[in-house]
């Protein structure tokens, strides 16, 4: 019989998620990547071409 589950960590974007079958246990981390910076950027106009 398998048996499977997610469980909460205390950081809010990682989580265990576990898979038991019989007397073994396999254990994965799901880890969500940190949000990118966010970066403010502003080009000067294109050169005028007459």
């Amino acid at each position: 019989m398998t048996d499977f589950g997610i469980s909460e960590t205390n950081d809010p974007r990682v989580q265990v998620l576990w898979e038991r079958e019989g007397k073994a246990v396999t254990l994965h981390l799901a880890v969500e990547p940190a949000p990118a910076p966010q970066i403010a950027t502003t080009l000067p106009p294109a050169p005028r071409r007459d």
